[in-house]
């Protein structure tokens, strides 16, 4: 009674598991759209291989499937399968569409032929066991008619996924005939697993070329935007520099035009560093302060020049040791002497100390001239 509450049980998992693998083989060889893009493959590896010994493959090994994203390209994040997903948008658009085609194997990948075949083959041994012990005479007879019934409906289906197990292998041995494989070594679920897994790569690979394309068409338009904004300083930077300019011409023009409609101011007759000829000049008490008793240096700094048209006259300078030196621009020695001489008598005259003789031999030459005259 327990095989009859689980047979059904049993059934509803393995039709279905067989069932999908089946149509998923056929969907493999009858897929025009999947057949195009390995065809696309091909030639991308052809290219990339181009000059080599693996440069005019006729065909690509299910293996070669897993190693698409192992080719990268030079732009960040893209890879051969994002290529070849490019090139199927711009030639053939319908191509993307392959991977919604062959939904059945996801289905398709999660038992194996070998599993299925065990759970066959042990409900057929698990039935020729009912079998012999509704055939032993202490069972009841109402037991036998239910158990008799139900095995000959139960071996009848277990037959028929018997023959969808022998369509399985012979599935097989076409699948690895179409994808020049090993029929040896060729297995059902290893094929649809690296198949599904290259449509999932494939239908990712679409979305991201897709979002990389919004992204630099985004990017795209913030670079127009600030090279527009580039721009646009630029040119108010130019104008600014111009009105800044025009600004400065205008002013001067107009401070032109006032010059001219007031009158130009009258230079000056002199300038500040010059001295006129018919100006007098005041000396301070200081300057004609002598120092009595002392054959210091007495400089007759400034003078009052009585008539413009004469030469300045200019007292000479009386050097410490005597010697009388006279300047290019003084007046005549003779009057230079007079003037000296007569500074000296009344310098001696006003001395409340007398000068001595010590400080008469000091003076020198000074004093010899004087007595010459």
């Amino acid at each position: 009674m327990l095989l009859k509450e689980e047979f059904a049980s049993n059934m509803s998992y393995l039709e279905p598991s067989i069932n999908s693998m089946i149509v998923a083989g056929e969907d493999l060889m009858t897929n025009k759209r999947f057949q195009e893009v390995l065809y696309m493959v091909i030639c991308a590896g052809n290219f990339l291989n181009f000059g080599g010994y693996a440069g005019k493959a006729a065909g690509v090994k299910l293996s070669s499937l897993q190693k698409l994203t192992d080719i990268r390209a030079n732009k960040p994040g893209m890879n051969l399968i994002h290529y070849v997903a490019l090139q199927a948008e711009k030639n053939r658009k319908d191509l993307l569409k392959f991977p919604e085609e062959m939904s059945v194997l996801e289905e398709a990948t999660k038992t194996t032929v070998e599993q299925l075949q065990n759970e066959i083959n042990a409900l057929d041994s698990r039935f020729k066991v009912v079998r012999k012990q509704i055939e032993l005479p202490n069972t009841e007879q109402d037991i036998k008619n239910q158990m008799i019934e139900f095995l000959k409906v139960a071996e009848r289906q277990v037959g028929g996924l018997q023959n969808d197990i022998a369509e399985l292998e012979s599935m097989r041995k076409t699948l690895a005939d179409f994808f020049c494989e090993d029929v040896n070594t060729f297995k059902l679920e290893e094929c649809f697993r690296i198949v599904h897994n290259f449509c999932m790569k494939f239908k990712l690979a679409v979305a991201e070329n897709e979002r990389r394309k919004v992204q630099e068409e985004q990017a795209l338009v913030r670079r127009r935007q600030r090279e527009e904004q580039l721009a646009m300083k630029k040119k108010l930077l130019t104008n600014d520099q111009h009105i800044n300019g025009a600004d400065v011409e205008s002013n001067l023009v107009d401070s032109i035009l006032y010059d001219i409609r007031s009158g130009f101011p009258h230079k000056k007759s002199f300038d500040k560093g010059k001295r006129p000829h018919n100006a007098t000049i005041v000396t301070s008490e200081e300057d004609n302060i002598s120092v009595p008793g002392s054959p210091a240096v007495i400089r007759r700094r400034l003078g009052v020049v009585d008539n413009p048209n004469k030469e300045d006259n200019l007292s000479p300078d009386v050097t410490p040791n005597g010697s009388l030196r006279r300047r290019r621009s003084r007046v005549p020695s003779e009057e230079d002497d007079v003037t000296l001489m007569d500074f000296l008598r009344t310098s001696n005259q006003d001395a409340t100390p007398p000068v001595s003789n010590i400080q008469r031999k000091s003076w020198g030459s000074l004093d010899r001239s004087w007595a010459r005259r």
